[in-house]
């Protein structure tokens, strides 16, 4: 795999340790989190995308752009969440996913 990352121009090492950070992301300041009543839903959503992001690279590194809107259709249906109540579910998980992008491309 790292020659295939070499022949698209991609560094090897950057690649690697972008994908170590997309499977163990660092939850040690997790404890203080507190929810709004109702957001349940789309933090589950959410958590259940959590390694469905679209990640960018380019010469300036590795860059993660945002949940794949696939992968989060298929974990609504995955959670039986009702149709009518996936709309506003979306933006919900389009907030939460700007405040993640944030703190995930640090």
């Amino acid at each position: 795999m790292r020659e295939q990352w070499r022949m698209l121009g991609i560094d090897p090492d950057q690649a690697e340790e972008a994908n170590e950070d997309a499977a163990e992301p660092d939850t040690s300041d997790w404890d203080d989190m507190e929810m709004l009543p109702g957001l349940e839903n789309a933090w589950l959503c959410f958590l259940g995308t959590l390694n469905q992001w679209r990640v960018i690279t380019n010469m300036a590194g590795a860059f993660y752009e945002g949940i794949d809107a696939s992968a989060l259709l298929a974990t609504m249906d995955m959670l039986s969440i009702e149709q009518e109540l996936r709309p506003e579910l979306f933006w919900q998980v389009q907030f939460l996913e700007g405040e993640a992008r944030a703190w995930r491309n640090k």
